[in-house]
């Protein structure tokens, strides 16, 4: 029987006050926790091995501080990408390991051991922006499609090996290769069918068809909007991010201690919103646009040209008050956000220009992160260590990924000898 799925990635993204007096010992816990995670050992931790329904997750203790428009508590944030509803992922954390959850959440306000699901759920908030790299791939398919791609990689070394490659397109490479999987017991490319998510033109197509009717009330809105916007720019004061260079190698040397324990490096970030409700307005309608354009757009392992973001979410906490930026990317950071930079700088200057202490911006998308010596500087300013972090593939780029669920497509498509031929190019 053909096995389809049709995921749908589902962002965690839990909240919760914690207790002043247990923020140390709460950071510490969750330290020794994460380096359990990547040390060289092969014991595998329940709380995240164990479990085949997310990707990455992470825990970070947003400090207590205070900043220009507030002073904020010590929170402990969880992000998680899964592939299953909120309510069944917890019981099923809860289940694998109980003891390690009543660790961590005890710290807390307001937590109660009898109840560790319900409070979980209701300290979660929304994601107005969720980015997910590889679109309707659960982790559990991922991980099949690495040991396809395994399995049929060793195959093709040994004939090649053998120089004998070239012979088995008249002999049906094709079968060569079913036959060897299917005598190693594996199943998988014989067994599932992708399924694409449902296109989003006919909203898109019926939106345009309103246009007529709200271009004008449109066209009133837009202007008043823009002279409001050039008038809060230009009183804007850009942030010296460089005033004490001690402090700030202090604070990279410190949050950079977690980055590229594999190939695959966590980011934390966190900034203040500008007061007032233009700019909370401005930057909701920014995240909302920027949403749509992931699932209808980027929804192909690309935002725009940069194919290193495995998640990416903007999260707006503390009453509107700040914005909290998490991603999940291969690389280097530098590598990072040069491409950002590069090919996304005004996508980042429309959502963070709204926050203090980004780089002088200009009609909303320019300028801003185009200045990348300032921009850098503000974004390592606005960085949080990650204090736990568990990727379920960190061998695995978004380009493997993505090439290897080709692979599988491929093999259940009847293929031609030129087809056959770039199929064999992704190995």
């Amino acid at each position: 029987m053909t096995l389809s799925f049709h995921r749908h990635h589902v962002a965690v993204n839990i909240v919760c006050p914690v207790i002043p007096a247990n923020v140390a010992p709460l950071i510490e816990y969750l330290e020794v926790l994460n380096r359990t995670l990547h040390s060289q050992s092969t014991i595998e931790h329940p709380l995240f091995h164990k479990i085949n329904t997310h990707h990455f997750c992470r825990w970070t203790v947003l400090p207590a501080s205070i900043g220009k428009h507030g002073s904020y508590p010590a929170q402990l944030l969880f992000e998680s990408n899964i592939d299953e509803p909120l309510e069944q992922y917890l019981e099923r954390l809860i289940q694998q390991d109980r003891g390690t959850l009543t660790t961590i959440y005890q710290h807390c306000e307001g937590f109660n051991a009898a109840s560790i699901s319900r409070y979980l759920s209701e300290h979660n908030i929304a994601t107005p922006v969720h980015y997910r790299g590889a679109h309707y791939h659960s982790q559990q398919q991922i991980q099949d499609d690495q040991i396809l791609y395994n399995a049929l990689d060793s195959f093709i070394d040994e004939k090649q090996g053998n120089e004998s490659l070239i012979n088995y397109f008249d002999l049906g490479l094709k079968e060569q290769l079913s036959k060897h999987l299917k005598e190693n017991g594996i199943h998988w490319p014989f067994e599932t069918v992708q399924k694409r998510p449902k296109p989003y033109w006919p909203t898109l197509l019926g939106c345009i068809a309103l246009l007529p009717f709200i271009i004008f009330p449109l066209g009133l809105f837009l202007g008043a909007w823009y002279i409001i916007l050039r008038k809060h720019e230009k009183a804007d004061i850009p942030e010296e991010h460089n005033n004490n260079k001690a402090a700030r190698h202090n604070h990279i040397r410190h949050v950079t201690q977690e980055e590229q324990q594999t190939i695959q490096s966590p980011m934390t970030s966190i900034v203040e919103i500008k007061p007032g409700r233009f700019r909370l307005v401005t930057l909701k309608v920014i995240l909302w646009v920027i949403n749509l354009l992931a699932d209808i757009f980027y929804n192909k392992g690309k935002l725009g040209s940069i194919n290193t973001i495995h998640f990416a979410r903007w999260l707006i906490i503390d009453n509107n008050k700040r914005l909290v930026f998490l991603s999940n990317y291969d690389g280097s950071w530098e590598n990072y956000l040069g491409d950002f930079i590069d090919r996304a700088a005004m996508g980042l200057t429309a959502v963070w220009s709204n926050t203090d202490g980004f780089p002088t911006t200009k009609r909303l998308l320019l300028q801003g992160a185009k200045n990348d010596t300032a921009f850098k500087a503000y974004a390592r300013k606005s960085q949080l260590k990650t204090h736990c972090w568990y990727s379920a593939y960190p061998n695995l780029t978004l380009r493997n990924i993505l090439n290897n669920s080709h692979i599988r497509q491929g093999f259940n498509k009847t293929m031609n000898e030129k087809q056959l031929s770039t199929w064999l190019a992704r190995f």
